[in-house]
């Protein structure tokens, strides 16, 4: 989170940095998503907007941010010990993407699209993900609808290996499967 959507210029964007001071472009059209899966946004676009109008994002940036139930009672109890923020997991509305790229200013005229968080492979924490130089027989093992299945999996503590080849890439755990095409 926090980064342009460039590779090559993820350093010069961290989380919770200051936009303001940076030279931008008009936003064309921005597109948001939720930090988690199965969440969808109810907003009207032009109420959306008009809080945005004349925020300066980049990909990465959090729009829009919530705390957790946990979170939440807390209290004044979880205040005397700092931001806990770190281990809640908060809602968030993140930039996706940006029309054109890098840094952007929010105008009457940009359009907004929010979509649902789609699972990536780059969503499995890396010191999860096993790299195996041969696909086992997958006739044991079911096919999952989308990667977010396999993604909750490694994220409750299983290790998930991965089998890349140049046209599909193939995450699997027993008896669970995901293929994705590259």
């Amino acid at each position: 989170m926090g980064f342009f959507g460039k590779k090559d210029a993820q350093d010069i964007i961290e989380e919770g940095e200051d936009l303001d001071d940076m030279p931008s472009q008009e936003a064309k059209e921005i597109v948001l998503v939720p930090n988690q899966f199965d969440v969808t946004i109810e907003t009207t676009d032009k109420k959306l907007l008009n809080s945005l109008l004349g925020k300066k994002v980049a990909v990465g940036s959090v729009v829009w941010e919530k705390k957790s139930k946990e979170e939440e009672s807390f209290g004044d109890f979880g205040d005397a010990f700092g931001d806990l923020g770190g281990f809640f997991d908060r809602l968030k509305i993140i930039v996706e993407k940006t029309i054109p790229e890098g840094v952007v200013q929010i105008t009457d005229k940009t359009k907004i699209k929010i979509e649902r968080k789609k699972g990536k492979g780059e969503d499995i924490p890396k010191e999860k993900i096993i790299e195996v130089a041969k696909l086992p027989d997958m006739k044991e093992f079911m096919k999952v609808k989308s990667l977010k299945d396999i993604i909750k999996l490694a994220k409750a503590g299983h290790f998930v290996n991965k089998y890349e080849t140049k046209s599909k890439t193939t995450y699997f755990l027993h008896p669970y499967y995901f293929e994705e095409t590259n």
